[in-house]
């Protein structure tokens, strides 16, 4: 009896093991944390118009002249800064509406000024059926088309030239072979537009009309091609308030905004070349130059009209090497002005909203060497920034007249930890 006793009791005892065997077991979350470290040690040779404390630069400013004449903004500043450093959660879990499920978490910590402040940058899942892929969250947006980026250390990542923005979003993926079909719409948040009420997400919100996004992909394994179509829409005002008596007058009057897109990579050994370029009205979310100005005004009622800045971006990288890489890109941004002619100012309030209002074109040519050792790379980096900055002529569509050349050099020592 005692006998039969121990066999009940170590039978209870080991039941989960040999359950275990025969059950199949629900997959777990997994959560895989990675991320780098980064150093920028970076030396300019005169002010430019940048981002997080300089550690992303757009363009050089322009000439400001004292009394003497010389230039308030040719000052040399050098600096150390590794706050852009970041930190990474990749999730995946258990199978869900028939399809395998993952996510995305990562942060930096540049959310201040010149201070280590943890910063939210992205965070979406992912549904993955076995042709189609559906992401919902904030992620680089699908005009910055990311599998195509110039080969530069540089936190800017070509910007103005390459769009820079993540935004949250509903992207459908359509796999078909080789060929990807895109369609996402976007609202923003942090990357938003210029307007009468300052940098907000309100102008997009307030038109009721996400940002529109398709786009057409090939991808092999040793080239990727693409074409993509922008669209969206701004109420820059919801109210109008006349000069005369300061009567408020509701209005629904905005703007449409598009750009068209064109993109290619090939790869051959060590070697890769690739390139991106854009027709754009209105695309200053992205960090690109642009925008809008008033081209009507009614004195009496102080209704608004607009129309958009339009411009033309090019860029194009070669590298080679893998360990030891060199890599130079090239980057070209031209204005082609208003699609009509624009008020002149007539109040202390600018008439045109953008990035770069006042730049007629702009080069930058940046060669990079990388020395990658284990999990650390080494990169030293030359960007040289030529822009060509005027004033604007109203009665002309916006174009610049009287542009003078403004150069700008950056020095760059990146040490970089992947983890």
């Amino acid at each position: 009896m005692k006998n039969y006793f121990l066999l009940l009791i170590c039978a209870f005892i080991l039941r989960p093991v040999f359950s275990q065997e025969t059950e199949q077991p629900a997959k777990q979350v997994e959560v895989k944390i990675s991320g780098f470290i980064m150093n920028n040690l970076f030396f300019d040779t005169r002010k430019n118009l940048d981002a997080l404390d300089g550690m992303v630069l757009l363009y050089p400013l322009p000439e400001s002249p004292d009394i003497n004449g010389d230039d308030l903004n040719k000052i040399p500043n050098m600096t150390l800064l590794s706050f852009a450093s970041r930190l990474k959660f990749g999730i995946t879990g258990p199978d869900a509406f028939g399809a395998k499920t993952s996510g995305f978490l990562e942060f930096d910590f540049t959310a201040r000024a010149n201070s280590a402040t943890l910063r939210f940058r992205q965070a979406w899942m992912k549904l993955n059926w076995e042709q189609t892929e559906l992401l919902i969250g904030r992620a680089w947006h699908s005009f910055a088309s990311v599998d195509v980026l110039p080969g530069v250390v540089a936190l800017s990542m070509g910007a103005p030239f390459q769009p820079f923005n993540r935004s949250d979003q509903i992207t459908l993926t359509q796999k078909t072979g080789k060929m990807n079909l895109i369609f996402s719409a976007s609202w923003q948040n942090d990357y938003n537009n210029n307007g009468p009420s300052g940098k907000t997400f309100s102008y997009q919100n307030n038109s009721l009309v996400p940002n529109l996004h398709a786009q057409i992909k090939y991808q092999s394994d040793h080239a990727i091609w693409g074409l993509g179509l922008d669209y969206k829409r701004l109420r820059p005002r919801t109210y109008v308030e006349s000069p005369v008596d300061k009567a408020k007058t509701k209005t629904n009057e905005g703007l449409n905004c598009g750009a068209l897109l064109a993109y290619g990579q090939i790869k051959s050994g060590k070697f890769t070349i690739s390139g991106k370029a854009i027709l754009s009205a209105n695309t200053s979310e992205s960090l690109m130059t642009g925008g809008y100005g008033i081209a009507t005004y009614d004195t009496l009622s102080g209704y608004e009209e607009y129309s958009n800045y339009r411009h033309f971006f090019i860029w194009g990288n070669l590298s080679y090497g893998n360990k030891l890489k060199g890599s130079l890109f090239g980057g070209y941004l031209q204005n082609l002005g208003a699609g009509e002619n624009l008020v002149a100012p007539f109040t202390a309030a600018p008439n045109v909203y953008g990035l770069g209002e006042n730049i007629d074109r702009f080069v930058r040519i940046t060669p990079t060497i990388s020395y990658s050792s284990g999990k650390a790379m080494i990169a030293f980096e030359v960007e040289q920034n030529l822009a060509w900055m005027g004033t604007i002529d109203y009665a002309d569509k916006g174009n610049i007249i009287n542009a003078r050349r403004i150069s700008g050099t950056r020095l760059m020592l990146c040490l970089l930890y992947n983890f």
